[in-house]
């Protein structure tokens, strides 16, 4: 366990900023490589397919440049940032935080089940696949599971951090929370 006085704050804030970004291309390529390997998305087919995913990346690219660019909204990531890191790192992140950082690991080691849900669709997207063009599907299907994979070894991570975190808050002892 590190001290707080090690962490370099700014650096957690500007990762967590590229990191919004970088989630916000995984998101679309993670979309796009199910159309190419179905042909379809959700209830849309073909361009209506390519539309829908345009659509459904449009929205998280809004908001991400929206967070960016409002100051309240750049501040509040800015906090949750820090709390995120604190409990990924074990660390105090200071009296202002600490409650985000408590509410952050309950959220997290509550929803630690919501991934496993996630198993069944590289089945299903593979059933559905369009193998008659396997130098296109092969790749989509790679990227499709490889997506989900480390989205649940990430969920993983988050739950072990937030349970670290529950069984052994830093700083003062605080009043067990209701939720």
């Amino acid at each position: 366990m590190s001290s707080s006085q090690d962490v370099d704050w700014v650096a957690v804030e500007r990762r967590a900023r590229l990191w919004g970004w970088g989630t916000v291309l995984l998101w679309t390529g993670w979309l796009a490589a199910i159309v190419v390997l179905t042909g379809s998305w959700a209830l849309w087919t073909g361009r209506a397919a390519w539309v829908a995913v345009a659509a459904f990346s449009a929205i998280p690219l809004i908001g991400q440049a929206l967070v960016q660019t409002v100051p309240a909204w750049r501040r509040s990531q800015a906090r949750t940032a820090r709390a995120t890191a604190a409990v990924h790192r074990h660390v105090d992140p200071g009296s202002g935080l600490r409650s985000r950082a408590d509410a952050l690991a309950r959220q997290l080691a509550r929803n630690a089940w919501a991934p496993w849900l996630f198993l069944a669709l590289p089945v299903l997207f593979l059933l559905d696949g369009r193998w008659e063009r396997p130098v296109l599907a092969v790749p989509a299907a790679v990227a499709v599971v490889a997506g989900l994979l480390a989205h649940i070894l990430w969920s993983r991570r988050n739950q072990r951090d937030a349970r670290r975190w529950l069984t052994d808050p830093l700083g003062p002892v605080r009043e067990p929370s209701s939720t």
